[in-house]
């Protein structure tokens, strides 16, 4: 749990830090890349970045994503690996008005935020 807080303090303070009015460029995907992050196409659905330090396997994940088209930041993604996800956590953020299956794709339930 502490890891999960850590995560989503540091992916807030470095979205504002890089999407803010002063931040010239904005927010990319590249940008993150450059700052150590692993950042991965996902079909149609845009490119998603992991923080460094963050691994497939752990028990939660927070990530970033971009939209597909325009490469614009849209939102983030949190992973909750299938055996630590007790199935009564609310997602009414992610336009599925919940969390998504992706278990048998990658071990995982996800919810997204825009």
């Amino acid at each position: 749990m502490r890891k999960l807080i850590s995560s989503m303090l540091v992916t807030g303070l470095l979205v504002a830090a890089l999407a803010g009015p002063a931040a010239g460029r904005g927010l990319t995907a590249e940008r993150l890349t450059e700052a150590g992050w692993y950042c991965f196409p996902v079909n149609t659905l845009g490119v998603h970045c992991m923080p460094p330090g963050t691994a497939w396997g752990d028990r939660h994940i927070q990530l970033l994503y971009f939209d597909h088209e325009t490469r614009v930041y849209a939102g983030t993604e949190s992973l909750v690996r299938a055996d630590a996800f007790k199935g009564n956590r609310q997602c009414r953020t992610d336009p599925s008005g919940g969390w998504l299956d992706l278990v048998a794709a990658i071990g995982y339930y996800a919810c997204h935020r825009n």
